[in-house]
């Protein structure tokens, strides 16, 4: 039974009124025994106790934009829950709570791999859970949950042949380029050495930046685009103090952009006049057909898919076509780059 709530207070205000002063009573152990670096947060419709992004930056890997779960309690809908990822990653941990439990209360162990149920307030043995909480710190539960990653990692390549085991391998690490809009510019001051420890931080291989413009490469396995911009996004703003939209393209996505220009078969064309400008994700159908070239401009634009192809004779410090002009618009993020830019980076992603 998830609720909806901010803080831990707000969601014990919402729960049946027989349980309110047996998970008040139940937090405070925790509380007052819970190891230093573990934050208590509210998520997956409950409140439970984490480890921060700013002590274990990957997050969970179900989730990266989540922090690293350890506890947590719930008010289900005929029983109290207490989880404890603890105890299903470490077995001496488990038998000492099995051989204790007793001890505390005369209830049966209602018992799953990490959940313990109560459906009578009354018999949860809290000073028991205070001393279980007290039992592993941040460090050691990163290290079990890093231990328990590699060998889950290990068993799957143990499963696949040699052949599509070294075929997966090679595939799994991907070169993302990430362009970020309107840093280094009315005082958006973004150093790039401080920004490849942004992306550093995130465990993201190989990361090189291109110009003060804010182009930055890396490799990783991720695959989920809008997710590694989401959280690149947060990361930034979280370093620097202010907000800074990502776009996020592959090393192929790029390719095909530069080999499609439609404005390469014109003639006499000036290439240092060619833009483009990416956006986050395609536009609707219904803003596509209004979207026109303001009226007494002299520039040109064509949209495929989530690039917009420019043509700028003026050149792009005097053209209309904006960043803001495409964003107000379309209604979606956009960030433009050169075509010398844009070729240059290619060669980095290839090369």
């Amino acid at each position: 039974m998830q609720i909806k709530s901010a803080t831990a207070e707000e969601y014990i205000s919402k729960i049946p009124d027989d349980r309110k002063e047996a998970m008040t009573k139940l937090r405070n152990e925790v509380l007052k025994n819970l190891p230093k670096g573990f934050q208590e947060t509210c998520s997956y419709g409950m409140f439970g106790y984490v480890v921060p992004h700013s002590i274990f930056p990957e997050g969970y890997h179900c989730d990266p934009l989540q922090p690293l779960p350890f506890a947590g309690m719930a008010s289900q809908k005929n029983f109290i829950a207490f989880y404890h990822m603890g105890i299903y990653s470490d077995p001496k941990l488990l038998d000492w709570f099995l051989k204790e439990y007793p001890k505390h209360t005369d209830a049966k162990l209602d018992m799953g791999k990490s959940c313990i149920r109560f459906k009578k307030p009354e018999k949860i043995p809290f000073k028991l859970f205070g001393e279980l909480m007290s039992k592993m710190s941040v460090q050691d539960w990163i290290n079990k949950y890093q231990a328990a990653r590699e060998e889950h990692a290990k068993k799957a390549v143990k499963k696949a042949s040699k052949k599509s085991c070294q075929k997966k391998i090679t595939q799994a690490m991907v070169t993302y380029l990430s362009m970020l809009r309107g840093i280094n510019v009315g005082g958006k001051k973004v150093p790039m050495a401080e920004l490849r420890e942004v992306y550093e931080a995130l465990k993201y291989k190989n990361v090189r930046t291109y110009i003060q413009s804010g182009n930055v490469l890396f490799d990783t396995r991720a695959t989920d685009e809008q997710a590694l911009s989401a959280t690149l996004e947060k990361k930034i703003t979280a370093r620097f103090g202010f907000e800074v939209p990502v776009v996020i393209r592959t090393e192929k996505e790029l390719a095909a952009v530069l080999k499609k220009n439609p404005f390469l078969k014109e003639e006499n064309l000036q290439e240092d006049k060619l833009y483009i400008t990416f956006l986050a994700e395609i536009p609707s159908k219904e803003l596509l057909e209004k979207i026109k070239v303001p009226d007494g401009s002299s520039d040109q634009f064509v949209i495929a898919g989530k690039e917009v192809y420019l043509y700028c004779p003026g050149g792009y410090g005097e053209t209309k076509l904006s960043n803001s002009f495409f964003e107000r618009k379309l209604k979606v993020k956009a960030t433009t780059r050169n075509w010398r830019t844009s070729n240059e980076l290619l060669k980095m992603m290839t090369s």
